[in-house]
């Protein structure tokens, strides 16, 4: 007889064939009335699968006493509860690294998307303004310096990418970096001031809820970019 998993949401057409063929899977975003479904079924169900983006309620956890296992397709934890999980002994998985590189290129992208006005220069061809007058010039970000708060797996892949767009790089984390160049700083308050852009790469959790505040935002500066980086939620 084949495992019972609990599908949290929809998942990539590939990964959900992959599992209904190995598993006897269900998917809760389809059942009507969840809690119904949960009460009546619920205790077959020993391993969920979700995404880093939605995680796992804490009612739906609770109301899965046969669970083992709860895999995140993604590196989000920020939407399960952690020490509940720990406390019943259920083991959590991410998908670590495979999103790594996807994440990078897309902050590099946003950075250059706003320093040459990307969007702003789109919409002015599209519109044939380019007939009537010129564009609004763009900066490089060669020689701009860019903070990154966060220097894991994600936040080293941003750094390693603007520094071969010659940005200066610094950063606050609570290690140090064997990178040569790359400078620390000992708060965010003190890399905002630093940075012309700035990019959040940390988990989005109780640790980091409101960690950008007026006082970051006014050494940042009126000219500075805020980028949220992450893979999760």
């Amino acid at each position: 007889m084949k495992q019972q998993i609990l599908i949290i949401q929809p998942l990539m057409p590939a990964l959900s064939e992959m599992l209904h063929r190995d598993y006897q899977c269900h998917r809760l975003y389809e059942q009507p009335d969840a809690a119904a479904w949960l009460k009546q079924h619920g205790q077959t169900i020993r391993a969920v699968a979700t995404r880093g983006d939605v995680g796992l309620a804490a009612e739906v956890m609770a109301a899965l006493p046969a669970l083992e296992v709860i895999t995140v397709f993604g590196v989000g934890t920020d939407a399960i509860d952690l020490a509940a999980a720990r406390d019943r002994g259920i083991t959590v998985t991410v998908t670590a690294d495979i999103l790594t590189d996807d994440v990078a290129d897309l902050a590099l992208a946003l950075m250059l998307s706003v320093s040459r006005q990307i969007v702003a220069q789109d919409a002015f061809l599209r519109a044939g303004e380019w007939a009537n007058r010129p564009p609004v010039l763009g900066s490089k970000l060669s020689g701009k310096r860019v903070g990154i708060l966060g220097l894991g797996r994600i936040g080293s892949a941003i750094a390693r990418r603007c520094a071969a767009f010659d940005m200066h790089v610094g950063y606050c984390n609570s290690r140090q970096s064997d990178e040569p160049g790359w400078q620390r700083f000992g708060d965010l308050h003190q890399l905002a001031l630093f940075s012309d852009v700035l990019v959040l790469a940390v988990p989005g959790d109780a640790r980091n809820y409101k960690v950008v505040d007026r006082e970051v935002l006014n050494a940042l500066g009126s000219q500075g970019v805020l980028i949220t980086s992450r893979a999760g939620r």
